[in-house]
């Protein structure tokens, strides 16, 4: 696999070099080992493919994201699921 450069979604801001890897694809092993090879997951949270997340399960993420935080850590999410979460934090 060849993955592009993640992109930040806050204007201005800087790319962390830790990750709460947030998966609701098929196969997220390769991207997890890709990024414990890198020393850069710092935590995960995996659900079915084309999951729609739910109001609770928002929080479950920020709430582990906060578990995590530091400087240095970001929520790591596919495009597509980015708007499926989007859609509960809002």
């Amino acid at each position: 696999f060849q993955y592009g450069a993640p992109v930040c979604l806050q204007p201005g801001g800087s790319l962390p070099s830790r990750w709460l890897l947030v998966t609701g694809i098929a196969q997220p092993e390769p991207l997890a080992q890709y990024l414990r090879s890198q020393g850069a997951l710092a935590g995960q949270l995996q659900y079915a493919d084309h999951h729609v997340f739910t109001g609770r399960e928002a929080k479950e993420v920020i709430n582990k994201y906060q578990e995590l935080m530091d400087c240095d850590t970001g929520i790591l999410l596919t495009e597509k699921d980015v708007a499926r979460l989007s859609d509960e934090i809002k």
